[in-house]
């Protein structure tokens, strides 16, 4: 398998980004939280949809939150390419995928598409991290756990602690087993409890026996007398319905007596009202020639008082004229005064347009220089890395000594020793005398003349923020001047307005000492008018009085019709208070005697019925227990058979794991053989992986190597590891392994061991990806992608 082109869009760090990888050894070199892991965890998720974190969290911080989150693989195996798309759409980011081959669709939907996956790569997903994948810190585990814990680590690496979770949830259902067997035998009742229920039950069917004879006698008396209330309640209901009809023909007679008493009382009140009414009609006649001056003076009154309302509105109209007029002739100064200094803006313009001509071509200038700048120290810093590099090879040239091995040749250094720290630090000194120097002077001219350019944009700048100033008073000068403008039309409108309505009123008179006579007058006449207003309101009563007078007669006439036909009707009735009594009484008495004996029979009954439910509780109880034990019995059965896979399981845990030891020991030293070129011929590994390595034939332990040795041995016990975990998976040559951050706090020499390590290990893996924060270790590999952050996410470019 090896790993072609990965695009990115929305995913974590990333907004937009695709790679084309290269083949060979590759460094992926970034700061800490830039996104190198997350290259390899979007790989993951293509793969086997399996998210980095929690869903809401994979959307890029810099994406809309309704974007799309979208993942392109595209790799090879046996020759075929296959191209994977994951997406993960709307707030709720729902999964979609698709899956190609040879650009062929042959599976869709997220499920389908990893299932697909999983049997094209020959492996699951934990297979896969385990085998393809080293996190941070495991190589340096390998060899600094020992014993039982070098043991865990290696199971935990090889993916075991699924058997270790089949085991533990074996265990666990052996002791919810014992648990509720345990429980259920504390209720099972014991030999004594049995008889004893079984004599209870016994009992109560004897008593049950005597109380149904009880309750049979008790049902035979209720229903005879059940049949003698039958004919009481008869006789009684009989009673009652004459008792009822009498009580209401008599409620009836007093009310109607009651209405007619009221229509006698309202009869002879109406007549008094006529009375009055009548000598009321008498007093008006009297006050009529009165009222008819009222009107008339009234009527003077209303239109002396609209002229007077004419005249002070023609006067309030003339005022407000006059003072217009004057107001509009200064308004009209004031605007010429303002339109006259408002000429200048024209002028004001052109000088803005040069001023701004003029300050482009300098930011032309000025970035023209930036750049220059920008681009020579970009070669003096060159340089100092160069000087920098030889330094440290200088340094380390004279540790290692002239009778020191080459770390890549493995041959003493002798004669070269002192030739190449000549050359070192001749190169230094042309780089430091004549190429840094002569930037240098290039530098400081492009500064001087960058502090010129910049003297002369803020001058500009400044006379620009001047005249800017200038125009915006002028221009906000002309609004003021429009909205004037605006107001003196409007004003005009108004004036001729109130002038239309002058002409409308025309010529008005009024005279004051007409109207104070008038006013006089009337408030004389105002009690009289108000007496007649009354009598007149009286009067008005007269025909509707005679008319509730001949109506309450008619009533007075009915009511006493109707009070005669009820006392007939009570007469006719024939009912009888005595004899309403009597049949009372006897229905009384034979209601009290079935009541008795229906309490009696439900008594009994209850009891009757407690004895059944305390047998039919006995019977539960005793069957209950029976089925408990049947339960018991199986779990018992069920908890042997956990028992014995408890064991089997735990044999196959030990068992795997022994046979996954010569496979590992057999990769790691073919491995080790091969990166150290025979120098170290094996690995060899106890019960427990604590593991030696063979030097001439003979065992030692780890402790006896260098810090870059060990390294190299963990690097093959690692990759060793995950060629077991393909051999067991039972997929097939993977063509490329991702390191993270392997590196850790190592020194130089220890880094450079294991990178040596990784680039003989180029002929097995087609792609080796090496992880890493620390930017020393650059120059070591022939690939480099850079991952760094920006304003608008990670991005990612080969150096």
């Amino acid at each position: 398998m090896i790993i072609q082109t990965l695009a990115l869009k929305n995913f974590r760090q990333y907004t937009d980004i695709s790679i084309q990888f290269k083949e060979g050894l590759i460094g992926i070199i970034g700061k800490n939280g830039s996104g190198k892991s997350t290259l390899f965890n979007a790989i993951v998720c293509a793969l086997y949809g399996v998210l980095p974190t929690t869903r809401e969290y994979i959307r890029s911080a810099y994406a809309d939150s309704n974007a799309t989150v979208r993942i392109e693989l595209v790799f090879e195996i046996d020759s075929n390419q296959y191209r994977v798309i994951r997406e993960y759409r709307g707030k709720s980011l729902q999964a979609h995928a698709s899956l190609y081959k040879n650009d062929a669709a042959i599976a869709t939907g997220a499920t389908d598409v990893t299932n697909t996956l999983e049997d094209i790569i020959g492996m699951p997903q934990d297979a896969f991290m385990h085998s393809l994948f080293a996190a941070q810190g495991e190589l340096r585990q390998i060899s600094e756990t020992s014993g039982a814990d070098r043991r865990e680590l290696i199971r935990k690496i090889m993916g075991f602690s699924m058997v270790d979770d089949i085991l533990q949830m074996i265990r666990n259902d052996r002791n919810d087993k014992k648990r509720f067997i345990e429980g259920q035998q504390v209720m099972l009742l014991s030999e004594d409890d049995i008889k004893a229920k079984e004599s209870a039950r016994e009992d109560y069917n004897k008593e049950l026996s005597h109380k149904e004879k009880a309750v049979h006698e008790l049902q035979k008396k209720y229903e005879s007398l059940a049949q003698k209330f039958d004919v009481t309640q008869k006789k009684f209901e009989e009673q009652q319905r004459l008792y009822r009809k009498h009580n209401d023909l008599v409620q009836k007679k007093m009310q109607q007596q009651a209405h007619l008493d009221n229509c006698i009382t309202n009869i002879d009140e109406a007549k008094k009202r006529l009375t009055q009414l009548e000598n009321a009609k008498a007093e008006r006649e009297q006050l009529l020639v009165q009222e008819q001056k009222y009107n008339t003076l009234k009527h003077k009154k209303e239109q002396l008082e609209h002229a007077r309302a004419m005249n002070i509105k023609k006067q309030a109209l003339q005022k407000q004229y006059d003072e217009l007029a004057v107001e509009l002739h200064e308004k009209e100064k004031s605007i010429k005064a303002e339109q006259d200094e408002l000429q200048k803006i024209n002028h004001l313009e052109g000088m803005i347009t040069q001023y701004d001509t003029t300050k482009k071509e300098k930011e032309k200038t000025m970035k023209s220089l930036q750049d220059k700048l920008y681009a020579l120290k970009e070669q003096i810093g060159g340089i100092e890395k160069s000087v920098k590099d030889r330094t440290t090879h200088i340094e380390q040239i004279k540790k290692l000594g002239r009778e020191a091995e080459c770390p890549v040749c493995l041959r003493p250094l002798h004669e070269a020793y002192d030739a190449t720290i000549a050359r070192l630090l001749a190169e230094i000194e042309g780089y430091e005398k004549k190429e840094k120097a002569q930037l240098q002077s290039e530098v400081e001219k492009a500064q001087v003349m960058i502090k010129d350019v910049e003297s002369a944009l803020k001058d500009i700048e400044t006379q620009l923020t001047n005249m800017q100033k200038q125009k915006a008073q002028l221009l906000e000068k002309k609004k003021n001047v429009e909205k004037s403008l605006a107001e003196l039309n409007k004003k005009k409108g108004n004036l001729n307005l109130i002038h239309s309505q002058l002409q409308e009123l025309g010529a008005v008179t009024f005279d004051d000492q007409e109207y104070e006579r008038v006013v006089k007058e009337l408030a004389v006449l105002e009690a009289v008018h108000t007496r007649f207003i009354g009598l007149d309101a009286q009067i008005r009563e007269i025909p509707d009085v005679w008319q509730k007078i001949e109506k309450l007669e008619k009533q007075q006439e009915t009511l006493s019709s109707e009070i005669k036909k009820i006392y007939e009707d009570i007469a006719t009735l024939g009912f009888s208070e005595q004899v309403y009594n009597d049949i009372k009484k006897e229905y009384d008495s034979v209601l009290q005697q079935k009541e008795n004996i229906t309490k009696q029979f439900n008594e009994e009954k209850i009891l009757y019925n407690n004895i059944k439910n305390e047998i039919s509780k006995i019977v539960d109880e005793l069957e209950k227990d029976k089925l408990n034990r049947k339960k018991i019995e199986s779990a018992k059965q069920e908890f042997e058979l956990l028992q014995r896979l408890e064991k089997v399981m735990d044999g196959f845990r030990e068992s795997v794991l022994q046979m996954a030891k010569p496979v590992i020991a057999n990769y790691a030293s073919n491995l080790l053989n091969q990166l150290t070129k025979g120098r170290y011929q094996a690995i060899v590994m106890d019960d427990n992986f604590d593991f030696s390595i063979i030097d001439d034939g003979k065992e030692y332990p780890i402790s006896r190597f260098s810090g870059g040795e060990i390294d190299c041995a963990n690097l093959c016990l690692r990759i060793a590891i995950s060629n077991a975990i393909r051999d067991f998976s039972g997929s097939g040559a993977v063509g490329f392994m991702a390191f993270d951050e392997i590196f850790g706090s190592q020194d130089n020499e220890r880094r450079n061991a294991i990178i040596n390590a990784l680039y003989s290990l180029q002929e097995q893996y087609r792609q080796i990806f090496i992880i890493s924060h620390i930017d020393d270790v650059k120059e070591s590999f022939p690939a480099i992608l850079h991952v760094q952050t920006t304003p608008n996410g990670s991005v990612a470019k080969w150096l």
